[in-house]
């Protein structure tokens, strides 16, 4: 009987657990599906003192050569709003 008892408990942490990595990596996955990019978002301060946010991206390609760390830009986004107005910019 309290071996039952254990063997449900020990369950219930697991599933909890794991529920709570999958929670995690799906929250990963929304910025960044396939973990191969970044994106960010930044304030541009403009010349008549208004600020704006721009949401910028990189999408990574393979290493450029075998000693590389780093990996090459494949392709590199700006999103904004202009001030005023609901037209996006890209």
């Amino acid at each position: 009987m309290k071996y039952r008892m254990m063997l449900g408990i020990v369950k219930g942490v697991v599933f909890t657990v794991l529920l709570t990595a999958l929670a995690g990596c799906m929250t990963l996955a929304k910025e960044n599906p396939l973990g191969i990019g970044k994106s960010w978002k930044e304030e541009v301060l403009l010349h008549d003192g208004t600020t704006l946010t721009a949401k910028r991206s990189h999408s990574y390609g393979g290493y450029p050569v075998i000693d590389s760390t780093s990996r090459s830009v494949l392709k590199e986004e700006c999103k904004f709003t202009i001030p005023g107005t609901n037209q996006d910019v890209t």
